[in-house]
């Protein structure tokens, strides 16, 4: 792995408190089921300490009635601000 690569996780649960701890090269967050608040926040300082990313959380609840309803799949406008996010 290179030494100054950066990663990115995009989120859809708490699964990334477990994922922070285990991948350092992690340097940007995105979660993708709520914002998150300020003991989500707390708790990434905590886990990352000196090793700081850039994080943010995504409320994703207009849902593309297009798609098979036992998976429905994001509208293009939900995602869009999380790639836009993410190209950052």
């Amino acid at each position: 792995m290179a030494r100054n690569a950066s990663f990115s996780y995009v989120a859809g649960s708490d699964a990334w408190k477990y994922i922070l701890e285990d991948h350092p090269e992690i340097r940007f967050l995105a979660s993708v089921c709520y914002p998150l608040d300020e003991g989500d926040l707390e708790t990434i300082n905590a886990i990352r300490g000196d090793n700081p990313l850039r994080s943010h959380g995504f409320d994703i609840d207009d849902w593309d009635k297009r798609a098979d309803p036992v998976f429905n799949l994001p509208s293009e406008e939900n995602v869009q601000p999380i790639v836009d996010f993410l190209r950052e």
